[in-house]
């Protein structure tokens, strides 16, 4: 025999059923009269005979191709649901309760009940649940709601009544995606660590993503679609984590890093093209940049070196050498000072060599320090002099551990750059 549950976790709570065995065959009529505010959250319906106890529960759609990756993967498939909402028409959703309300009850017999739903953020722990927020808050998206009649002895649980609705707004603009040239000489397009996360539990799901790739004239060179937006559980715990299969997509056509230096790429999150908005950015243009060790000549006098008017330095993107050029200036307390820039103008900085002195637990030190800032990045090399002078009277000064990877943004590669040490940047 059939019995109608719903089993909620806090967290990742999944909806396992909305009919199991029960004790009889005798169903509870379908609850009618729904009625929904998706601003307040405040439901009605109107109750049915002899039932005491109800629940209405809210699940979020996702797409087809979402829904059918998640129930290929083992360690996924308990996350995605269907349901027919009418005859023809068949919804894929996310089988977690963005809310429900349990064992409601007509307690002063008025024939209908009343209510509002709760809303709590997201979270992916069984142990502890969300902080409460105004329903107002709802991520963007299509819902479901599901009523029924709860079984008791004598009564399976009813056929749920089924509500849709959806809650209009922007999608989340995608500002945190990267992009570079990968040893296959594609261009590979990442995800902010958090972006498809951030939409499926607090913003709204995108019913497909697609990336525009366009050179220096805005020429659109190749557009990508993604509409599988699927992800992998690992739950370690009392805790659920998301890894999202797809965080990365690839370009069908190859390129160097000299092709896509004024490329510029775009990424839509794209809505139902009504009422819930595409939303889209620029992905920010990420690739190696090193700055191989170098050295110069300086002149001397009276303890004071003096280096070349001109120096220049033979950077290295991705593989592929680009000069910059070095040009003399002053500082105070500087050693050796020097505005730095590429042919374009697209790197611009300066390099600042003096010698540091530092407090320790062993006394103090000494250290001929480099800083190269890049795009208002700064790294730390160091840099020696020769002890003793060259044939023709000079000094040679050697820089080096200048290395580092950069980061773009929106719009082409301006540079940005860290030393080994440090974290990656990203603009």
């Amino acid at each position: 025999m059939k019995k109608n549950f719903v089993l909620c976790m806090l967290g990742f709570g999944t909806v396992i059923s909305l009919a199991s065995c029960g004790a009889s065959n005798n169903k509870f009529s379908t609850p009618t009269d729904f009625t929904f505010d998706s601003s307040t959250g405040k439901f009605h319906f109107s109750t049915v005979e002899n039932a005491e106890y109800y629940q209405v529960t809210m699940m979020r759609r996702i797409n087809e191709d979402t829904y059918n990756a998640l129930k290929a993967n083992d360690r996924s498939a308990k996350q995605a649901t269907s349901l027919e909402i009418k005859k023809d028409e068949t919804w894929y959703l996310w089988n977690e309760n963005v809310t429900s309300a349990t064992r409601l009850a007509d307690k002063r017999s008025k024939g209908y009940i009343e209510d509002n739903f709760n809303l709590r953020t997201y979270s992916n722990s069984a142990t502890s649940a969300g902080s409460p927020v105004e329903f107002s808050t709802l991520a963007v998206g299509d819902y479901v709601l599901q009523t029924i009649a709860l079984e008791d002895d004598t009564h399976s649980a009813s056929d749920p009544n089924i509500y849709t609705f959806t809650k209009e707004g922007d999608l989340a603009n995608p500002s945190d995606f990267t992009f570079n040239v990968n040893d296959d000489k594609k261009i590979e397009i990442t995800a902010g660590s958090n972006y498809y996360y951030n939409c499926l539990t607090s913003t709204g799901l995108p019913y497909a993503m697609e990336f525009s790739i366009k050179d220096s004239q805005g020429a659109e060179k190749e557009k990508l679609n993604l509409t599988d937006l699927s992800w992998t559980n690992s739950i370690q715990g009392p805790t659920n984590s998301f890894t999202f299969n797809n965080s990365k997509v690839t370009s069908k056509n190859s390129y160097t890093a000299s092709d896509i230096e004024d490329f510029t790429v775009s990424v839509s999150a794209v809505g139902n093209g009504s009422n819930i908005k595409t939303a889209t950015g620029n992905a920010n243009y990420e690739y190696d940049f090193e700055i191989p060790n170098f050295t110069f000549n300086a002149t001397k006098e009276e303890s004071v070196y003096t280096g070349p008017a001109t120096l220049n330095i033979a950077a290295t993107i991705d593989g592929v050498s680009r000069p910059l050029t070095c040009q003399s200036g002053t500082k105070e307390n500087s050693d050796f000072y020097y505005t730095v820039k590429d042919s374009k103008e697209k790197i611009t900085g300066t390099l600042d060599m003096k010698v540091v002195k530092s407090q320790g637990w062993g006394g103090e030190t000494t250290t001929l320090k480099a800083t190269l800032t890049l795009n208002d990045t700064a790294l730390s090399g160091t840099y020696t002099i020769g002890e003793t002078a060259n044939e023709d009277g000079s000094y040679t000064v050697s820089v080096k551990d200048i290395k580092a990877s950069t980061g773009g943004f929106p719009g082409g590669p301006m540079f940005a750059v860290t030393h080994d040490f440090f974290p990656s940047f990203e603009r």
